[in-house]
């Protein structure tokens, strides 16, 4: 009665990890066609992906940030050369008892000034101020009130040091633009070499693409002489060794495929890592991959190459 008792409770247990591991496999297998099905098929041509990669590319907003610093850099330096507008007032009142009757006991000072200042390039400093004073008091005896008094000065300060006639100033301007152009220069040459990764991962998708339509393409045919040589076995007309023959070389291409789809899905990855889209993406290339006849020699090549560079005007 125990062993009876014992093998039904081992088939009980099989039983239910048969159940467990089909469920986990319903259960990843809808998991899976869930994630395709979230894909969204988006066919772009290689404009598009350059057209993204400029817009979305971490390096590129970086590389452009980089020069908008450095063009701040222009502005601050030439900031010495700016006007500068000032102005001031003052109110002074004195209210102290003096010993002679004529003196006012209540005296009121108002000083209104405002200015304008400026560096030029030759290094001359030059600045203006006007000024009014106005007295008031309470006693007719010192002076009319209220009065005023007026003041025009003109300033002019010209550097003999090593700053004489603005070298120093010109010279921080002149660094600066060199800095920014050296900067618009670097920024170019990082934008291109994206442009260039993006370029490179999308003929690599053609690349993948090409390698997986003709893996498919192969293990359709070697599917359909399997078919074949299992009705020409059945009829008697190959051995059993040919039939296996053409069971492995179905095996074979089933491998080749899947490595095909696998550098094929790498590479859509590369392309959206370069273009930093989303990963929901399922890119399928608008275009087909084609190659031209190279007719220029590397000499050729490198002419073009040294013309067209920005920095060799």
């Amino acid at each position: 009665m125990k062993k009876i008792l014992a093998v039904h409770m081992i088939l009980f247990h099989l039983a239910f990890a048969v159940f467990c591991a089909e469920a986990q496999e319903v259960s990843m297998s809808d998991l899976a066609a869930s994630a395709v099905a979230q894909k969204e098929v988006r066919e772009l041509s290689l404009q598009d992906c350059v057209k993204l990669a400029l817009e979305n590319n971490f390096e590129v907003k970086l590389a452009k940030l980089d020069l908008y610093v450095a063009e701040t850099q222009v502005l601050y330096s030439e900031a010495v050369f700016d006007t500068f507008l000032f102005g001031n007032f003052s109110y002074t009142e004195d209210k102290r008892q003096e010993l002679s009757v004529f003196a006012p006991d209540d005296d009121q000072i108002n000083v209104y000034s405002f200015g304008a200042s400026k560096k030029l390039p030759t290094g001359t400093e030059l600045a203006a101020t006007w000024s009014d004073t106005r007295n008031w008091s309470n006693t007719r005896f010192v002076s009319k009130n209220p009065a005023h008094n007026a003041e025009l000065s003109l300033d002019v300060r010209q550097p003999v040091g090593k700053n004489m006639f603005g070298f120093v100033d010109r010279g921080t301007v002149t660094l600066a633009k060199l800095a920014v152009e050296n900067a618009d220069l670097e920024t170019n040459d990082r934008i291109e070499g994206e442009i260039a990764k993006t370029i490179k991962a999308y003929i690599d998708l053609l690349s993948a693409k090409r390698s997986y339509d003709i893996f498919t393409g192969i293990l359709d045919k070697a599917q359909k002489l399997y078919e074949a040589d299992l009705k020409n076995y059945d009829i008697g007309l190959i051995e059993r060794v040919d039939l296996y023959a053409s069971e492995a070389n179905v095996a074979n291409r089933q491998a080749e495929l899947i490595v095909a789809e696998n550098a094929y899905n790498r590479s859509q990855e590369n392309l959206k890592l370069v273009m930093n889209v989303q990963e929901e993406w399922d890119i399928v290339p608008a275009e087909g991959l084609t190659t031209y006849p190279v007719t220029e020699t590397l000499e050729d090549c490198l002419k073009q190459a040294f013309y067209h560079r920005r920095d060799s005007a």
